[in-house]
């Protein structure tokens, strides 16, 4: 990430190519979960409980931690396989750990004694037509960072774009920052800047995994990280 320091108005959007070499690991965990939870019970009242019947994902699949479990700490004690498991911690100590570091410090975020930071991970799935709808994440989220496992190919321009309204980093107000997915991009921005994708079309799915990072008060410590 470049330096910054002597830009009045900084760039908060990180784009970097990451170089993970148990992608294919990942999205068997994935197409596993998914075909365990789509449509279940656990499915169902997760989108009752925190969305009230609405997703913001139109089409395809949307997998948080079942019970409030996070989807890189699953162990074989919840029935996943040794190998998932291991590219879940891989992928948590060598990409998210120190990408959320190192964005801590260009965002220059404070965290005070009493408080602590956490994460929380999940996929999403995407078949043909899928989108994000426009949103932000809840109050407590200072950023938020997306994983692009799988992408299509030969898709049209723009077609299944990420695009992040950057509310912070212009003198004018909000300017539109669209993003081409890639297969190993890793993309970073605060997560109250309202965000959602273009459709794409492909026969082919597009699998990302996102994580937010907290700011919690220690009273109510559950750390994970």
């Amino acid at each position: 990430m470049k330096d910054q320091s002597n830009i009045l108005f900084r760039d908060y959007i990180i784009e970097k190519q990451i170089n993970f070499t148990k992608d294919h690991i990942l999205y068997d965990f994935v197409l596993d979960m998914k075909d365990r939870y789509k449509g279940s019970d656990e499915e169902v009242n997760h989108k009752i409980k925190i969305y009230g019947r609405r997703s913001h994902t139109v089409g395809g699949f949307q997998m948080r931690g079942l019970n409030k479990r996070n989807i890189l700490d699953y162990t074989e004690n919840d029935g996943i396989k040794p190998d998932h498991v291991k590219a879940l911690t891989e992928f948590k100590e060598s990409v998210v750990f120190p990408n959320m570091d190192e964005y801590i410090k260009l965002s220059e975020t404070e965290v005070n004694e009493d408080e602590y930071l956490e994460y929380n991970s999940w996929f999403v799935y995407y078949d043909k037509s899928a989108y994000q709808k426009l949103h932000t994440h809840v109050q407590t989220s200072i950023f938020t960072m997306i994983y692009y496992l799988k992408v299509p190919v030969n898709t049209k321009d723009n077609e299944g774009d990420l695009v992040i309204l950057d509310t912070k980093s212009t003198f004018r107000g909000t300017r539109e920052r669209k993003i081409t997915p890639l297969p190993g991009k890793l993309v970073i921005f605060p997560a109250y800047y309202p965000h959602g994708t273009l459709p794409f079309f492909s026969d082919e799915e597009r699998i990302c995994i996102v994580t937010d990072c907290h700011i919690k008060d220690k009273k109510n410590a559950n750390h994970n990280i």
